[in-house]
């Protein structure tokens, strides 16, 4: 901004003083408190660089990054970076660690512009925002995985006559692990089951409850195996999994299976 139109700003004739910059600046200053709070700020900012030409102070050497941010555009390049990253963590196994992090982080920043900006609206739906992304990232952060489990009909040998499984042909698997109802049978081929968490739940109805896995990738995703054949194959493997009401997998998986 020049000095005229600088002193056009202020209201100011060619031949000032100081003091009479200042006296038209806190004039202005007053008058603009009692604009809106969306306009007030912009409003501030442009007699404050008016003040500053008529006084002859410097201009700074350049925009600091903060500066920058708190733009119009600096806040929407935050927010849209923000938008990304949390989509990212909904969509690929990539944002874990730092990269799940940097979401809130930017959500954060520019939640402290808006309010550095005074703007009402933009703040809330940055909190907003800031709540849903640290979310995903706590989601990325403590995903439990899942486990394989390679299978051929030769590892898995009949089960005693005291199992619940006695005289069962093949692995069974259910669709619903509340009843056990047997809706598939693998025989003879080789697979692999990758299966995510346990669920205790009855064989055809019948007690005691055995303990079902979810099979959360492959031939038979959706389906549930019972952990005691998953034992045989790999029984360390077997042991670790979590089952499917622990708040890791809830939240893994909002809720389901």
């Amino acid at each position: 901004m020049n000095a005229e139109e600088a002193r056009s700003r202020l209201g100011l004739s060619n031949d000032i003083s100081p003091q009479a910059v200042l006296r038209a600046h806190r004039a202005a200053a007053s008058a603009a408190a009692r604009l809106p709070e969306h306009a007030r700020a912009d409003v501030l900012d442009s007699l404050d660089s008016a003040r500053d030409a008529l006084l002859g102070v410097p201009p700074p050497a350049g925009a600091s990054v903060l500066e920058l941010l708190s733009t119009p555009r600096g806040m929407a390049a935050l927010t849209a970076a923000g938008v990304a990253l949390s989509a990212l963590s909904l969509m690929t196994d990539v944002a874990t660690g730092v990269v799940a992090a940097l979401a809130p982080l930017l959500f954060g920043l520019g939640l402290a512009m808006s309010v550095r900006r005074r703007k009402v609206i933009a703040g809330v739906l940055l909190f907003l925002a800031l709540i849903v992304s640290a979310g995903l990232a706590v989601r990325a952060a403590t995903d439990p995985g899942t486990q394989e489990f390679f299978y051929s009909a030769d590892f898995v040998h009949e089960a005693p006559s005291t199992s619940p499984f006695a005289h069962q042909v093949g692995i069974p698997l259910t669709s619903d692990p509340s009843t056990g109802t047997v809706d598939e049978s693998v025989v003879t081929e080789t697979t692999s089951f990758v299966v995510s968490c346990v669920k205790s739940g009855p064989f055809r109805n019948r007690r005691p409850k055995v303990s079902w896995a979810y099979v959360a990738a492959g031939d038979y995703e959706t389906l549930w195996i019972p952990v005691g054949y998953l034992g045989g194959l790999r029984p360390g493997a077997a042991r670790t999994l979590m089952g499917c009401s622990d708040w890791r997998w809830l939240l893994q998986n909002l809720g389901s299976p």
